[in-house]
């Protein structure tokens, strides 16, 4: 599976991964170790089963933030124009209306040159391809 990282200008996610199966959609990041994340493409997440908090990012479907906050465990969080939902371990949060790029990670590192940028504006995270 193919990680990324999803950045601002002030921000950056770590790698994450995402999750493209029905089962990665529900076991978010219960059972992951270390500073990974997830992204999802969806309008609501739930910390029920986690054990520590974790910081979510909504995004919209042009890659704007919409929302940042960090969730203790057993609470839900709901955005309605939300396309895309990162969930992270780390504890900074990017700014309500900057704009996210995508960067490809190769090993787990962000991949350099020309070939490691996905795309400028979080179209390719979203995965709907519209403007």
């Amino acid at each position: 599976m193919e990680s990324y990282e999803i950045r601002t200008p002030t921000w950056s996610s770590g790698p994450i991964r995402v999750a493209s199966t029905r089962r990665h959609r529900r076991l978010g990041l219960r059972r992951a170790t270390g500073a990974g994340g997830l992204a999802l493409r969806t309008r609501s997440v739930h910390t029920f089963g986690m054990a520590r908090p974790i910081t979510v990012v909504a995004c919209d479907r042009n890659g704007r933030v919409l929302r940042a906050k960090r969730i203790k465990p057993r609470r839900l969080f709901f955005v309605p124009c939300a396309a895309l939902i990162i969930e992270t371990f780390r504890r900074e949060l990017p700014k309500v209306g900057a704009t996210v790029e995508v960067w490809l990670c190769k090993n787990g590192q962000r991949a350099t040159g020309d070939g490691g940028r996905a795309t400028g504006n979080g179209r390719r995270a979203t995965g709907d391809g519209r403007r």
